[in-house]
């Protein structure tokens, strides 16, 4: 996507002399002790939607590709996807190796889209390096799901959009992106959109194939299951109702979640009949919310989004106990309860200043960074409409229960931004010092 080419020309002066190669050198270095250490300390939390995947995994172990016609529940609450490729690297240590590596990939590619937005080379490389640090993006690779996976794909898609490489790699990633995270068909349909509008036609039927394979998908679980639907039907209506009652997994969860327990409907063959009641059920509830909460229901959804884009929680991270020493542990339970440690209102209660200093610097650097890269790219719109255009794929959090898990890509993005922002101020900084 051709952009103005007064906007940020891209600086050659960046050289690549044996002093930038020895640092270039030293970071790269320190990135693979990084992502060691994550190894280590960090290996995944598992939680439902892991063991989930891990138990449909185990269809492919036992009959291969006769997954696709298996009636088992699982096939219908999960994509096959990412059961596949459990089934393939055979066990999570692999996974999240491959996973590990992949950053490095996903820098790549990091490069690849600011250098194309007129970002000097300079700029552009070292956000790449820094790219390799984020703390969430590492956290994600090492956990069995497939929030680390649809970011690398969805760095993929926007290079491969920005570069009109309308082909075939574009096509069969929009695919496994699709067959990955239900959500994806969003992406597919405004890239459709896109290509019809630009009139590119050819590329937009191509860009048909992932909506006719998710047709056949859904056809098949028509006949096995008697749903025309990319997975079990009550997993949508779990989301919705997660958007005024928040979140499931949690100590105290609303009572509607105790009431209705959404994983009744998990063997949905023999229980359409909860289905049918949850569904009702949800939409008699979110009417009702809505129609005599409306400020209070819009009140709830910013106040949910902006929590999890800022990334003021713990999520997931090996957090030191009391004795500032980290475990390596996949016991969830420990993490969680270890992790209180760090709350702000047991740090004030405790009187654990030099906690509270560190927590604030680390959740304050992030929130800063998120912020700043989204208004940075909202300030140059123009240049950044394609990266506006994917955040779009995203709009459906604006309804449905929101997690930090599922602004991963938009905010590895913006801190991006933020970072190369941060580049620019020091660098007109000083050449201004050197004018006078």
């Amino acid at each position: 996507m051709p952009l103005s080419s007064s906007f940020f020309k891209p600086d050659t002066s960046f050289s690549l002399n044996r002093n930038n190669k020895i640092k270039i050198l030293i970071v790269l270095l320190l990135s693979v002790f990084l992502k060691i250490l994550y190894f280590i300390f960090n290996k995944g939390v598992l939680g439902p939607d892991a063991n989930e995947y891990l138990e449909a995994s185990k269809i492919f172990v036992n009959e291969y590709f006769n997954y696709f016609f298996n009636n088992s529940p699982y096939t219908f609450w999960r994509l096959p996807l990412f059961p596949f490729i459990l089934f393939i690297t055979k066990s999570l240590s692999a996974l999240y190796i491959i996973q590990l590596i992949l950053t490095y990939y996903a820098a790549f590619l990091i490069f690849k889209i600011f250098i194309k937005l007129n970002f000097s080379f300079e700029n552009s490389f070292y956000t790449c390096l820094f790219s390799l640090f984020v703390p969430y993006f590492n956290i994600a690779a090492m956990s069995p799901g497939v929030e680390f996976l649809q970011v690398v794909m969805l760095l993929y898609i926007t290079k491969k959009i920005i570069y009109n490489q309308n082909d075939v790699f574009l096509i069969c990633c929009l695919v496994l992106l699709c067959f990955l995270r239900p959500e994806s068909f969003i992406l597919v349909l405004f890239i459709l959109i896109r290509n019809i509008y630009l009139r590119q036609f050819k590329p937009a039927i191509y860009s048909t194939i992932p909506l006719l394979l998710l047709l056949i998908w859904m056809t098949r679980n028509l006949l096995i299951f008697g749903s025309f639907s990319m997975i079990n039907p009550i997993m949508s209506s779990r989301a919705m109702i997660g958007s005024i009652y928040g979140v499931i997994y949690v100590e105290e969860p609303h009572s509607f979640h105790k009431k209705y327990n959404y994983y009744e409907g998990f063997d949905y063959v023999n229980n359409r009949e909860f289905v049918k009641e949850y569904k009702s059920v949800v939409k008699h509830e979110l009417s009702e919310y809505i129609l005599h909460h409306p400020f209070k229901y819009i009140q709830h959804r910013i106040t949910s989004i902006l929590k999890c884009f800022s990334y003021i929680s713990l999520h997931g991270e090996h957090m030191p106990d009391k004795d500032w020493k980290i475990y390596s542990t996949d016991d969830r339970d420990f993490i969680i309860k270890n992790n209180s440690i760090w709350g702000y209102s047991n740090l004030l209660s405790n009187k654990d200043y030099l906690r509270l200093i560190v927590r604030l610097l680390y959740n304050l650097s992030l929130v800063f960074g998120h912020f700043a890269g989204l208004i940075y790219i909202l300030i140059n719109y123009k240049h950044f409409k394609i990266i506006l255009f994917i955040f779009l794929t995203f709009s459906y959090l604006f309804i449905v229960e929101s997690d930090m898990r599922y602004f991963i890509f938009v905010q590895l993005i913006c801190i991006c931004f933020a970072f190369i922002w941060l580049l620019q101020i020091g660098q007109y900084s000083v050449s201004r010092l050197k004018k006078i």
